[in-house]
């Protein structure tokens, strides 16, 4: 990623893309970004902080403000982004500590489910 980059994010097995669009790069310290994941006219702001911690370790901070619609929207918009941004990162800590590959989004969205009704 880098300053003024306009990526697209796209998870196939959900025919799935996001519009990225990289507003600062500060190596080793922040990563500022917009992206139209949750409504495509009013994109959100992420910003991944990486904050030294003990020994040579590094604590990842991330935060997503800029949703829209109605507090109920907005609340779950926050729940989902929560949610994906913990599987992303348990799955990269899986695969860079201990060589595992998780499918915990695959696992928890398994494409073409079908929930019983209520």
């Amino acid at each position: 990623m880098v300053e003024n980059a306009e990526l697209t994010w796209t998870w196939e097995m959900y025919n799935h893309s996001v519009n990225i669009n990289v507003k600062e790069v500060q190596p080793d310290k922040q990563i500022r970004f917009t992206w139209d994941q949750y409504d495509k006219s009013g994109p959100s702001t992420v910003v991944f902080q990486f904050v030294p911690h003990d020994d040579d370790s590094t604590y990842l901070r991330i935060t997503e403000t800029g949703f829209t619609g109605d507090a109920d929207n907005q609340v779950n918009k926050a729940i989902q982004s929560t949610g994906g941004f913990t599987f992303l990162l348990s799955a990269l800590k899986a695969a860079l500590e201990h060589d595992v590959t998780l499918r915990v989004v695959l696992d928890a969205f398994p494409p073409n489910l079908q929930l019983p009704s209520d």
